[in-house]
C-alpha cells in the first residue's frame, strides 16, 4: 500500500482519481490546493504526489518548486495532471 495525495481544485477529479487508487489499495489524502498540499506534505510522507497544474492560491509548479525546495527527496514523487490540451513546468 503506498500514501498518495492527489492535489486538485476539481473535487470530482481529485474523488474519482481516489477511488481508482483506493480500489488498488491506497491510502489517499486530498488537497484542494498548493498551499493546502503544503501542509499535508509537511505532516506526512507521500509515496506519490498527484498534482494538477492550474489551481488557484498556489498550482500543481509552484507546489513542486515549494517542495524540491524544502523535502528534495520528493521531488521525483511528483506526477502533473491538467485537463488542458498543453502545459509547460
Amino acid at each position: 500500500m503506498k500514501k498518495v495525495l492527489v492535489v486538485d481544485d476539481d473535487l470530482q477529479i481529485a474523488e474519482l482519481l481516489g477511488d481508482i487508487l483506493a480500489i488498488d489499495g491506497h491510502a489517499v489524502d486530498h488537497a484542494a490546493n498548493g498551499r493546502l498540499a503544503l501542509e499535508k506534505v509537511s505532516a506526512v510522507s507521500y509515496d506519490l504526489i498527484l498534482t494538477d497544474m492550474k489551481m488557484p492560491e498556489l498550482d500543481g509548479p509552484g507546489l513542486y518548486h515549494e517542495v524540491e525546495n524544502r523535502w528534495p527527496e520528493l521531488a521525483r514523487r511528483f506526477v502533473f495532471l491538467t485537463g488542458d490540451a498543453y502545459a509547460q513546468v
